[in-house]
């Protein structure tokens, strides 16, 4: 029960599976998130989420954060699906709203990728229409989703099924990362200055 409301408060994110695909659930999992470590191809681990984001909390929830940072962490790709409940342009949204803002901004800084195509809505009811279902990767992974679509067919639910296929064929490499404040940025703000001949 909610120890606030007294009601009970089931899950509202979850990952169903079949019966061959082994899943390992971390342990930071809660109603709103969870996180399995999933073994695809001999010798990969990927972690893969789904993440309910509440309109009434923080758009950037613990769940995500503790995904994100445990992913980062173990060196392991990330596949993230998520109903973000926000707007904003990286998604296809005509215009973005704080929410859609403040998650963009994680987004960027955790070099995280948006695999949605288009403008088609995954969120419709009545005539209200929007995209704030999301699939989000790390960019390790990010050109092994193939094929990402919103299925238009009655799902029955005001959201959407997202599809995609996803090539497990091979082993993830964590890409390489750059260390920018060890840049020298004096040195880069004089090649800067000097006219485009001199870098012939």
């Amino acid at each position: 029960k909610d120890p606030e409301t007294g009601r009970y408060a089931g899950p509202r994110a979850a990952i169903v599976t079949s019966n061959n695909t082994e899943l390992v659930k971390l342990p930071f999992s809660d109603r709103d998130c969870i996180a399995c470590l999933w073994h695809p191809a001999k010798h990969s681990k990927v972690v893969v989420a789904s993440i309910y984001m509440d309109i009434t909390q923080e758009v950037i929830t613990p769940g995500l954060k503790k995904t994100v940072e445990f992913a980062k962490q173990n060196k392991h790709p990330l596949i993230i699906a998520c109903d973000s409940n926000a707007h904003a342009h990286l998604w296809g949204m005509d215009q973005s709203n704080p929410r859609g803002e403040a998650l963009e901004d994680f987004i960027l800084t955790e070099n995280l990728m948006v695999c949605n195509l288009g403008t088609t809505p995954t969120f419709q009811i009545n005539d209200k229409k929007s995209i704030i279902d999301l699939t989000l990767t790390s960019d390790a992974l990010y050109y092994e989703i193939k094929s990402w679509r919103v299925n238009e067919e009655d799902s029955q639910s005001d959201h959407k099924r997202i599809e995609f296929i996803m090539d497990d064929a091979h082993d993830y490499d964590t890409p390489k990362t750059f260390r920018y404040s060890k840049a020298d940025w004096t040195k880069f703000t004089e090649l800067l200055d000097v006219p485009c001949k001199e870098w012939r």
